[in-house]
């Protein structure tokens, strides 16, 4: 969430980018509460140092038994003070956090105005060639033929939206796991395997997620326990309440998981791999200082777009306006590869700076040298490969007119 002196103090630069995003907010509760909350913490800055000035007095007075029970009544009378003020102290900060969280991140100046994902600027198009067949026929029409796309099999096992990839499809996706794998193991992640459930504590605090969503995240009935958004939560709570040297930043994770939805819709971009309720997805967290984030996320949107180069599929970098933009995002952008049957761009990914509105979220600091002090790092990652979707558009690109795939060899 945003630091609650920014907000005061920046209001106007607030209520803009809010406006540029598409939501109106009234900033007048959060206003009262933020000076009731600073009106106590005034009076408790004064309290706590009178009090520890009349503590040392007392034991001056206990030794030469001067006065010292009048001077530790009050002491007493001082501490229950306190203790009302800590409880009006915990009372307004809950309820300017509750403020907060439904208070977007700042966007970055470089993000495009616009209200929807019309307004959304295409950074970078690769062009369109034609790979294999003359005809180019969906993938869920091949998959079938070629026994790799088994949504029979899946619905009989958990119902709609869920599929089974079986025979070469299986094969590939398997080769696909171990090739992405390697091309992030060489750019310095480290891999990490998660929980495919999640606790409220790791839903709530930290999660990539609008704040409304979060409420929709399917629960396991009778436990305090989720199924997995994406992946991307799992790898913020990794770094949840620590305090790291400075000098042990960047870190760098990576991870694949399985991820749920609760996807009801119909229609022609629901068919085949494209809106399963269980997806695999490869998600990726980079840690850094402030001055160094945009410039990671530039070299995270080269990482990706190596992946898709090497595939040889037409992709395109979409950089989303501001009424479009991920609610905790500063500056997101989205991979799109060209399906050649269904004969559109779909998404397949994308990568965000956070800046540090999840950092202080999740109590994530960092140690600044020679002294006390600590800073928030910054936040820069995604769900960067659906892989389900790439796989449906290689299987599309790579057909070979007569029915069947020719896959394509990973180097």
């Amino acid at each position: 969430m945003l630091d609650r002196k920014y907000v005061r103090e920046n209001l106007e630069v607030v209520l803009r980018k809010c406006e540029e995003r598409g939501i109106e907010i009234d900033f007048t509760y959060f206003l009262e509460l933020d000076k009731q909350l600073r009106e106590v913490e005034k009076k408790l800055e004064i309290l706590r140092k009178w009090k520890k000035e009349a503590s040392r007095d007392y034991f001056i007075k206990m030794k030469s038994q001067n006065r010292a029970t009048e001077c530790y009544n009050k002491i007493l009378k001082v501490n229950k003070r306190i203790k009302n003020l800590e409880k009006q102290q915990y009372k307004l900060s809950n309820e300017i956090n509750n403020f907060l969280e439904n208070i977007p991140n700042i966007h970055h100046s470089s993000v495009p105005i616009g209200k929807n994902e019309k307004d959304n600027l295409i950074i970078k198009s690769a062009p369109i060639v034609k790979i294999g067949a003359e005809n180019y026929k969906p993938h869920w029409e091949l998959g079938k033929g070629i026994s790799s796309i088994d949504i029979e099999s899946g619905t009989n096992i958990a119902g709609s939206r869920f599929t089974v990839i079986r025979g070469e499809g299986a094969k590939f996706f398997a080769k696909m796991v171990s090739w992405i794998y390697n091309h992030f193991n060489r750019k310095g992640y480290e891999f990490v395997i998660l929980p495919a459930l999640i606790n409220e504590t790791t839903l709530k605090r930290g999660s990539p997620l609008h704040p409304k969503r979060k409420r929709k995240i399917k629960r396991i009935e009778g436990e305090s326990l989720y199924l997995l958004p994406n992946g991307l939560t799992s790898l913020i709570a990794l770094n949840r309440d620590e305090i790291i040297e400075i000098k042990d930043l960047p870190r760098k994770f990576f991870t694949i998981s399985p991820y749920f939805t609760m996807s009801h819709s119909y229609g022609k971009d629901s068919r085949g791999l494209l809106r399963l309720q269980q997806f695999y997805q490869f998600s990726i967290l980079n840690v850094v200082l402030e001055e160094e984030s945009y410039r990671v996320l530039e070299r995270v949107v080269s990482e990706v777009e190596e992946i898709f180069k090497k595939l040889g599929l037409p992709y395109r970098i979409v950089s989303n306006c501001s009424g479009y933009l991920e609610f905790v995002s500063s500056k997101s952008y989205e991979f799109e590869v060209w399906f050649y049957g269904i004969g559109k761009y779909k998404f397949v990914g994308s990568v965000s700076n956070f800046e540090d509105y999840l950092t202080r979220e999740i109590r994530l600091r960092y140690k600044i040298p020679m002294g006390a002090e600590t800073g928030y790092p910054h936040l820069i990652g995604g769900n960067v490969i659906y892989l389900c979707r790439l796989i449906s558009a290689i299987i599309e690109a790579y057909q070979d007119g007569k029915g069947g795939v020719k896959y394509p060899e990973l180097k």
